[in-house]
């Protein structure tokens, strides 16, 4: 399915604090990664954690959840 991209917003993975049982904590090793949150004009939020060797998607809210398109996405850490 096509997203259409209407915001975009990149946190740096290294900095957020993750448990020790946490699985992605025991394959970090180096390079550069990131998560990076897309707002769509399909109402949805995609976070997808990009590294040196590719990407892979964590999360996709459903559809329909905000009213029209997502204009802001902000990250805290």
């Amino acid at each position: 399915m096509l997203h259409f991209p209407t915001c975009f917003s990149l946190v740096d993975y290294s900095s957020l604090l993750i448990s020790e049982d946490d699985e992605y904590s025991q394959r970090m090793g180096g390079g550069e990664q990131v998560l990076a949150f897309v707002g769509t004009k399909e109402g949805k939020i995609l976070v997808v954690k990009v590294t040196s060797t590719g990407y892979q998607k964590l999360s996709e809210t459903r559809g329909g959840l905000s009213y029209g398109p997502i204009t802001a996405v902000d990250v805290s850490i």
